[in-house]
This record gives structure tokens, C-alpha cells and sequence, in this order.
């Protein structure tokens, strides 16, 4: 059960530190990019969710947490809407719905 907060929390991560490389990359440009925090705050959190991703690939099958990393689209849909003020479609809506079944049948022991 542990392992699946875990994958929670890293696939929450990897979307989060995706959001301030969003915000990086609205740079002027590349020398400004590599100024700014938001990058190193983005690498930061991916860095750790890399960490954790090794911490559960210890004790679970890759075949199983591999497919759940996939966790991160909803995490990236919802937070993109909440923060970007980006359109969720039905198809987006579809394809996450797509992507909890598919969790939850390779969750399935």
C-alpha cells in the first residue's frame, strides 16, 4: 500500500515540477532560462521524484510501476486547468478515464 502512496506522490511530483519548467521556458531566452529559479526548482522536484521512483522500483515490478508513472497525465490535466487555466476537452476526459482503468488493471494482483 505504501508503494502506491508512493507512486502517488512521485507521479504528483514529476507534473508539479513540470509546471515551473512551463514557467521557465517563457524565458526570453536560453542565457535567461538558465537564470531562473523556476528551472532549478523544477529540477529539484523531478529529482526527487527520479528518487522515489527508484525507492518503489525496488520492492515492485517494473511491469507494474512503469505503467502506472502514467498517473502523471492526470496530474498534469488537472493541474494545468487549475494553474494554466488550460481547456480540458472531452477527449482529455476520455484519455484519463482510459488511463485510471488501465492503473487499476495492472494494479491488479
Amino acid at each position: 500500500m505504501i508503494n502506491y502512496l508512493l507512486i502517488l506522490c512521485m507521479t504528483l511530483m514529476g507534473a508539479v515540477a513540470s509546471v515551473f519548467f512551463k514557467k521557465a521556458s517563457g524565458s526570453e531566452s536560453f542565457a535567461k532560462m538558465l537564470l531562473n529559479i523556476n528551472l532549478y526548482v523544477g529540477g529539484f522536484i523531478y529529482v526527487a521524484a527520479a528518487v522515489l521512483n527508484i525507492i518503489v522500483l525496488r520492492s515492485m515490478e517494473y511491469s507494474k510501476v512503469m505503467p502506472l508513472t502514467s498517473i502523471t497525465y492526470i496530474w498534469t490535466m488537472v493541474i494545468s486547468y487549475i494553474l494554466l487555466k488550460e481547456k480540458v476537452t472531452k477527449e482529455k476526459i476520455v484519455g484519463v478515464i482510459c488511463i485510471v482503468a488501465g492503473a487499476i488493471l495492472i494494479s491488479i494482483e
